[in-house]
């Protein structure tokens, strides 16, 4: 039954609806996606909002958005950590080399200084003579023009000093039991020592060159090499003096240090008291380079309980080595910076990729809910707020289908609003809506919330429901009329509101379909309604309905 229709060139008033022809969603319809590029999107928002594990698949999604940033962070971190410390490395290699090599010219430069000095004539020709105080006169001078030099020496093959400068009192002590005499009387060629405690006051630290004092060439005779040595030289060397050997760069906080080949401290940046033998032979850098290998490694310092970024280097020829070596942190430093510079920017990164997930799961949850709600628009009545003709069709075939499956029996009732073209003709459109509204107000109070209630015509409600402890149609229809007449004392009009009903039970051991129950409905309503000439023609099918089983 279907109220009046106004004709298209009018706006239609509220209280009165068109019926809804098929199952079809007119938004499929619109503009949008393709349905075959619509799929997956439904299939991603399905799988974020509506499955069983849309936690682990929103988890996933997230990580989909964020695993590329971290990735891009490990590769590219690990990448510039490896060249970055390649660069330090090879820096600390360069200055160890150069390091080295100040050292080896150094030496060089004493050792041809030393031998600048035993091969004066004058000197050669006093000691062929045995005036060994004689040729030492010829040196005078020397201390004071070279300030690293703290004494010279003259000795004869068998070690015993015959003469020295400055004069200490020694002259004719013996030195056989040195190291530097060992090493010089195997092969009498020029020699670098150890760093050793001299004998001569003041007692101090120092390091010799032992330099051989050949006879004058035209006195030489025939004989095998090393037999025109007449006399040792010994120019000894304060510590003291190596303080500018190391003028190569460190880095900051960096230190430098020359050990000789006993592992014995020569020079060491940070040493205060040269009255003392430092003994680094334990240092593993120093075994390697006292073993004639060069490197560069991290060492840690126990003293200091500190790592560092040592490059380490023989001295070939001498047996002496160089260390090169920087506290790990300070050769680090611009690396670090570098990477906390990475790490901000690529943790920066990630969480905008982060948010950028979220805003998108959110705007996909938001949609979805947006859809969910207009699909629950579309099923309800916008004028009562109950289910719309289409959401009625929707919901009742559902509770069908459950009934038939748990042999419930349901009961139907068919509702119409009796008089409703002479409110809209006498009262106008509105108050028509108004008795509309009511009805609904009137239904809800009567019947449960678990109850499908619904307007599917301009003055027409149904309403499905599950029977509970038996059914009675006559207290059903007692009750309906009963609120009716309370709200009607509650809420005077200026016309007769009332409700002809056609009450309908559905027992599932002999089923029928929903058109069948709402024809059968509809006409125990028609029977029952009082019968006036401004009644239209009712509809007597639901377009879109499913036959139950």
């Amino acid at each position: 039954m279907w109220a009046p229709q106004r004709s298209s060139g009018a706006p239609e008033p509220l209280n009165t609806m068109r019926p809804v022809v098929g199952g079809s969603d007119p938004r499929g319809e619109r503009g949008g996606l393709s349905p075959a590029s619509h799929r997956p999107w439904r299939l991603i928002s399905d799988l974020l909002t509506s499955s069983r594990s849309r936690w682990l698949f929103r988890a996933i999604f997230v990580l989909i958005f964020v695993l590329p940033t971290l990735v891009l962070m490990i590769v590219s971190i690990r990448q510039y950590h490896e060249e970055a410390t390649r660069t330090v490395t090879k820096a600390k290699e360069l200055q160890g080399i150069l390091a080295a090599t100040i050292v080896t010219e150094k030496v060089k430069a004493q050792f041809d200084l030393g031998v600048s000095f035993a091969t004066r004539p004058l000197l050669i020709r006093n000691v062929e003579q045995g005036r060994w105080q004689d040729a030492m006169h010829v040196l005078d001078g020397v201390l004071e023009q070279y300030r690293e030099i703290d004494r010279i020496v003259l000795y004869d093959l068998g070690g015993v000093i015959k003469a020295d400068l400055p004069a200490a009192g020694v002259v004719g002590q013996s030195r056989v039991d040195k190291e530097w005499y060992w090493e010089f009387s195997k092969r009498r060629q020029p020699y670098l020592s150890g760093v050793y405690l001299r004998g001569a006051e003041p007692r101090a630290y120092v390091v010799s060159l032992i330099l051989p004092v050949h006879r004058a060439p035209a006195a030489e005779p025939a004989g095998a090499a090393g037999e025109d040595v007449i006399a040792i030289l010994q120019v000894q060397l304060n510590l003291r003096g190596f303080s500018d050997w190391t003028s190569a760069d460190g880095g900051r906080k960096g230190v430098i240090y020359i050990f000789d080949q006993y592992g014995h401290v020569v020079h060491h940046s940070r040493r205060r008291d040269v009255n003392a033998l430092v003994d680094f032979s334990s240092v593993e850098i120093v075994r390697k380079a006292l073993a004639g290998q060069s490197g560069v490694e991290l060492n840690f310092n126990p003293v200091e309980q500190e790592t560092r970024v040592a490059s380490y280097r023989a001295l070939p020829g001498y047996g002496w080595g160089v260390v090169v070596t920087q506290a790990a942190e300070e050769a680090y430093a611009e690396r670090d910076r570098n990477l906390r510079t990475y790490y901000l920017t690529y943790a920066g990164l990630a969480v905008l990729s982060l948010l950028l997930a979220l805003a998108i799961l959110r705007m996909i949850m938001m949609q979805r809910a947006s859809e969910e709600q207009h699909k629950e628009l579309a099923l309800l009545d916008e004028l009562t707020g109950l289910h719309n003709r289409r959401g009625f069709v929707v919901l009742s075939s559902r509770q069908l289908t459950a009934a038939d499956r748990l042999n419930q029996k349901l009961f139907f009732i068919y509702v119409d609003l009796n008089g409703m073209k002479l409110i809209n003709d006498r009262f106008g459109h509105q108050e028509g809506d108004r008795a509309l509204v009511d009805t609904a107000e009137i239904l809800r109070s009567t019947f449960r919330d678990i109850d499908i209630k619904a307007r599917i015509g301009g003055d027409e409600f149904v309403v499905l429901g599950i029977v509970a402890n038996g059914f009675d149609g006559e207290l059903v229809g007692k009750r309906l009329r009963q609120v009716t007449a309370g709200f009607v004392a509650d809420n005077p009009r200026h016309y007769e509101l009332s409700l002809s009903t056609g009450i309908v039970l559905y027992d599932p051991e002999h089923p029928c379909s929903l058109e069948e129950l709402m024809e059968r409905g509809d006409r125990l309503m028609y029977e029952t309604k009082p019968r006036r000439p401004e009644r239209a023609t009712r509809r007597k099918t639901i377009p879109g309905h499913r036959e139950v089983s």
